[in-house]
């Protein structure tokens, strides 16, 4: 019987484009149909539980074993008993699902980008891609026992743990039992069947590969990456992202115009200078430092990263950190971000009081379309950061929580709290929400399509 690479062959010679959009399903003694099933499948997974699967999701089936387009490969069976195939003439077959030999979709046709987590192979072959939130528990093989969150964990690959803050772990995992949430639905699987556990070097849906190396943005400097030394007004670091010194000084952080908690007003002395990103971190400094691109809206690698939580940027630091030795980087304070945005400025926004004006500097609710832009478009303020008002929100360090009543120094914000400060306004935000002392603020582990972040370099 012809196979699949014979096969392939046979309808490219023919010119068959139906293959483009579709699948070929093999049977035992019908022959072959090409065509796309017309309702989603309902399989029974060997592991536990029944997934909703859409045709255009699953890439083949061999007997029991389904591949799916994120990479996952379950073993399981199709719980009805007939497949509705619609063939490229439009004609609607009745395949019995005893006769499906197998199925194979065409290489040309749409595929679901990989779900943002991590790949579990297990030593039955089967290969799941989601997150598990359940700590493993590691027993150490110089004694003791260790619990690792899934976000720290880069790989495990016989018994050898890689954690994202650099520590090299042998060891094993003590008997358990994983819940891990795939794009189809959740699966539990004892420790004891893994063999690897790696993060996935793709995208959730709705993002794409970046080229992190071509995707750089030219600084306007004209420094070039990890040749320029501390000191000067502009700094360039290892992966291309350009600094800005900032002075140390002090400045009146809030409003009085604003809301309830941008008061009071008061005076902030910050002692140090330090240096802030030029522009919100790009799609392609993301992926150089993560691997995958979490992003809604994707097309440019120069569009700021977003869907990215506090968590997740507390681990681009911690990667970026170890990367260059050091522990320079980290995101700025509510008060750092305030008075570098307001560059000496003491209106509303940093080029005056007229919103009017608000287009020329920052991407929003009334010119943004809908979407993010490639950064550094827009008017920068007077001390050459570009988007501080707009394209996306913007993470800080702090906690959320009332103002101090006097003068501060070096404020860090409340010690807890069950909120972290993201500032800045974004592409969707009223004009209000641009302003130089808007708060906002949202749960640590939250991730927003308007929602990003700049990072401050320590100057010292």
């Amino acid at each position: 019987m012809c196979r699949w690479g014979c096969v392939g062959l046979l309808l490219s010679v023919l010119g068959w484009p139906s293959l483009l959009h579709g699948a070929i399903f093999e049977t035992h003694h019908m022959g072959m149909i090409v065509g796309e099933a017309t309702t989603r499948l309902s399989i029974a997974v060997t592991l536990g539980g029944v997934f909703e699967v859409r045709p255009q999701e699953i890439i083949s089936i061999e007997g029991d074993r389904f591949a799916f387009t994120d990479g996952t490969i379950l073993q399981g069976r199709i719980v009805a008993e007939t497949l509705t195939v619609k063939t490229s003439a439009g004609q609607l077959v009745q395949l019995p699902v005893t006769q499906l030999r197998a199925m194979r979709r065409g290489t040309d046709d749409v595929v679901s980008p990989v779900m943002h987590g991590d790949i579990f192979e297990l030593h039955s072959g089967e290969v799941i891609v989601g997150e598990s939130r359940m700590p493993l528990t590691i027993q150490l093989s110089f004694g003791g026992r260790l619990e690792v969150p899934p976000k720290e964990l880069v790989s495990f690959v016989e018994r050898r743990f890689t954690l994202r803050d650099g520590s090299l772990l042998t060891g094993q995992m003590t008997p358990a039992t994983l819940l891990i949430t795939t794009q189809f639905g959740e699966l539990r699987v004892p420790s004891v069947a893994l063999k690897t556990i790696r993060s996935a070097p793709a995208a959730i849906s709705g993002s794409e590969p970046v080229d992190a190396v071509s995707a750089q943005i030219p600084p306007a400097d004209g420094l070039s990456p990890g040749l320029s030394a501390l000191g000067g007004p502009t700094f360039v670091n290892s992966i291309g992202m350009v600094f800005v010194r900032i002075p140390a000084g002090e400045f009146m952080i809030g409003s009085h115009n604003g809301d309830y908690d941008e008061r009071p007003v008061h005076k902030v002395h910050l002692r140090h200078p330090f240096y802030l990103g030029k522009y919100e971190v790009t799609q392609s400094q993301w992926h150089a430092v993560m691997g995958y691109n979490p992003s809604h809206f994707t097309g440019d690698p120069t569009l700021p990263v977003e869907q990215v939580s506090w968590e997740d940027v507390q681990g681009f630091i911690r990667i970026l950190n170890a990367k260059e030795g050091g522990t320079a980087y980290r995101l700025p304070t509510e008060a750092e971000w305030e008075y570098a945005a307001r560059a000496g400025s003491t209106t509303a926004y940093s080029f005056r009081n007229n919103a009017s004006k608000l287009g020329e500097y920052a991407w929003q609710g009334e010119n943004a379309g809908g979407r993010t832009h490639p950064v550094g478009q827009r008017k920068p303020n007077a001390w050459g950061l570009y988007d501080m008002h707009g394209n996306v929100w913007e993470w800080v360090q702090d906690w959320y929580g009332p103002y101090d009543l006097e003068a501060v120094t070096d404020p860090q914000g409340p010690a807890t709290g069950s909120y972290r400060v993201y500032r800045g306004g974004g592409w969707c935000s009223f004009a209000g929400n641009c302003k130089s002392s808007d708060r906002n603020y949202d749960a640590p582990n939250d991730r927003l399509v308007g929602l990003g972040f700049r990072l401050l370099r320590v100057a010292q």
